[in-house]
């Protein structure tokens, strides 16, 4: 919802859930995928992008930029679980912590191929299906 008040316009949305906070269980791609949309709509709102060229173009790139940043994070924790961090950095590498990051990047890569719309479920399939060969 958005609200303009003077020249600013403040945007105000519900927090979205995802469907395994809800105590359904695993989450399924499918789920996934609808929850990556509505994230993208409310991150849109958030700092208040439309629908212009420009605007898709920001958020696509912005969340490339993201999913960079994220890989960048989850390539961190690789190196320290396997242990190949300098010995000061080597606290904090655990198994939560590289799962945080692996689902960081699962995120970030769901809530672009939302924006680009991309059905994240049949995209797997079909990688999966190409691969197994």
């Amino acid at each position: 919802m958005t609200a303009a008040t003077g020249n600013s316009t403040t945007t105000s949305a519900a927090p979205v859930a995802a469907p395994g906070d809800r105590g359904q269980g695993a989450m399924t791609l499918a789920e996934l995928g609808r929850w990556a949309g509505r994230q993208s709509t409310r991150l849109a709102a958030k700092f208040d992008l439309g629908d212009s060229e420009q605007d898709r173009a920001f958020i696509l790139l912005a969340q490339a930029a993201k999913l960079g940043e994220e890989a960048g994070e989850l390539q961190r924790e690789v190196l320290g679980f396997v242990r190949y961090q300098r010995a000061e950095k080597l606290d904090g590498f655990t198994q939560q912590s590289a799962a945080d990051e692996i689902a960081d990047v699962i995120i970030c890569a769901a809530i672009l191929a939302a924006r680009m719309g991309v059905d994240v479920e049949d995209a797997v399939r079909q990688k999966v299906a190409r691969v197994s060969l």
